[in-house]
């Protein structure tokens, strides 16, 4: 079944630590991550983040994603819970893959801009 239907430019998905929701980066037009509800099957909002988001990645442990901003070279840091951002960090150019470590101590990015 589907769960979103009919919003163009979804990127990249994650699932939080708890599997009840599922956070994806929307990079056509409104620029922004979608929260959804796994329970009831419901997009429930959206947060502006920067320019062309990307990739993301969820802590495991903390309300915290971390979304890459691949036209703003940056990662935007959001508050799960509040659907809030937290901080943005630039990066380099072109920021595209994250990955971050099973105790979510460390982010790692790839930035195909300036290939670092």
């Amino acid at each position: 079944s589907t769960l979103v239907s009919g919003v163009l430019g979804l990127r990249s998905v994650a699932v939080g630590p708890t599997s009840s929701w599922l956070y994806a980066t929307n990079e056509t037009g409104s620029n922004d991550l979608r929260f959804i509800d796994l329970v009831e099957g419901a997009m429930v909002g959206a947060l502006p983040v920067g320019i062309t988001p990307r990739a993301i990645a969820v802590h495991p442990t903390l309300p915290v994603a971390y979304v890459s901003n691949f036209g703003s070279g940056g990662i935007t840091l959001v508050d799960t819970a509040a659907r809030s951002v937290l901080d943005t960090v630039v990066v380099g150019a072109g920021p595209h893959g994250l990955s971050l470590t099973r105790d979510g101590a460390r982010l790692y990015v790839a930035n195909s801009g300036d290939d670092t």
